[in-house]
């Protein structure tokens, strides 16, 4: 049975995050979202509190040149629901500086980056292949 991809078209970033007070842990805590546009989305939060300070690592599906334009995948919302499936043994449980546990915070060893990014690029690239993508002008 086919499954129809949802409403929600974006790109899946990942950022890392700076909780304040700083943690003593070696482990890296990173936020892995969707947005429309990764650049208006962190700017929005740079001055918010909510999640400490924010560091775009990257985000899928990347550009395939430094044009005008970009891809987005056509189900975001399934996407970032996979990959938060799939990544759930790296969840951050504890609370954050708001108060509140996040559902899009993970904690990491340093040596674990490399393989949560092929788990993003995995389920993005899936998404693609499925449903295709849009090309949009950067910025819109």
């Amino acid at each position: 049975m086919a499954q129809r991809p949802d409403s929600r078209i974006g790109v899946v970033y990942i950022c890392d995050v700076h909780l304040e007070p700083r943690r003593s842990s070696k482990n890296r805590i990173i936020r892995i979202g969707s947005t429309t546009d990764v650049y208006r989305h962190l700017k929005a939060r740079l001055n918010s509190s909510t999640h400490g300070r924010l560091r775009l690592i990257t985000f899928y599906p990347r550009p395939e040149s430094e044009s005008d334009t970009y891809r987005q995948i056509l189900n975001c919302g399934q996407v970032e629901l996979l990959i938060h499936t799939t990544l759930q043994k790296f969840k951050y449980d504890k609370k954050c500086q708001c108060g509140n546990n996040h559902t899009t915070l993970f904690e990491i060893g340093e040596d674990e980056l490399d393989n949560i990014l092929k788990t993003v690029e995995h389920w993005v690239s899936w998404s693609e292949r499925k449903f295709g993508h849009i090309v949009v002008p950067r910025g819109g």
